[in-house]
C-alpha cells in the first residue's frame, strides 16, 4: 500500500510539472537586473552603428553620382533634400531634372560639409568633383565623428576620426 501511496505522489508531481510561483518570480527578478545593466552599454553601440550607416550611405551615394557622371558624359548633382536644414535632412542625386536617388534623413546624426554651406556638390562628366577640391563631410552621431573625404579625383573616403 505505502509503495502505491508512492508511485501516486510521483505520478501526481509529473502531472503537474513546471514552475512554482516563486522560481518565476525569482528569473523575472534576475532578468530585470541584467537588462537594467546592459541597455545604457547599448547606447553608445546604437550611436557607432548610426554614423558609420550614415557615412557608408554617403560614400556609396557619391560613388554612385561619379559612375552616372561618367556613363551619361553629363554632370551630377548631390544636394540636400531641404537647403534651409542641409544634409542632415537626406540629400538628393539628379541628372538635370531627374532624379536618381533619394536618401531619407537620419535620426539621431548630423551631417556637415567642411565648408558649412556647400549646398550641392557636382560631378562632371569626367569623373571628379567640380569643386576642384577636396571636400569634407563631418559626420556626427551624439559623441561618435566620423569624416567622410571626397578627393579631388571625386573617389570618397572616410575616417574614424573628425574630420580637421
Amino acid at each position: 500500500m505505502a509503495n502505491s501511496l508512492h508511485q501516486r505522489r510521483h505520478l501526481e508531481r509529473l502531472r503537474h510539472g513546471g514552475f512554482t510561483l516563486v522560481e518565476l518570480m525569482v528569473t523575472l527578478a534576475v532578468l530585470v537586473v541584467l537588462l537594467i545593466v546592459a541597455v545604457p552599454s547599448f547606447d553608445g553601440v546604437i550611436r557607432q552603428q548610426r554614423a558609420r550607416a550614415a557615412v557608408s550611405d554617403l560614400q556609396t551615394t557619391f560613388i554612385l553620382a561619379r559612375s552616372e557622371a561618367i556613363k551619361r558624359n553629363a554632370n551630377i548633382a548631390i544636394q540636400p533634400k531641404v537647403a534651409a536644414t542641409g544634409w542632415t535632412s537626406g540629400w538628393t542625386v539628379l541628372a538635370g531634372a531627374v532624379t536618381l536617388y533619394d536618401q531619407a534623413a537620419y535620426s539621431g546624426v548630423t551631417i556637415t560639409p567642411s565648408s558649412g554651406n556647400a549646398t550641392v556638390l557636382t560631378y562632371a562628366n569626367s569623373g571628379r568633383t567640380t569643386a576642384n577640391a577636396q571636400v569634407r563631410f563631418s559626420v556626427q552621431a551624439g559623441d561618435v565623428r566620423r569624416c567622410v573625404i571626397v578627393g579631388v579625383s571625386g573617389t570618397p573616403s572616410s575616417t574614424n576620426q573628425p574630420c580637421p
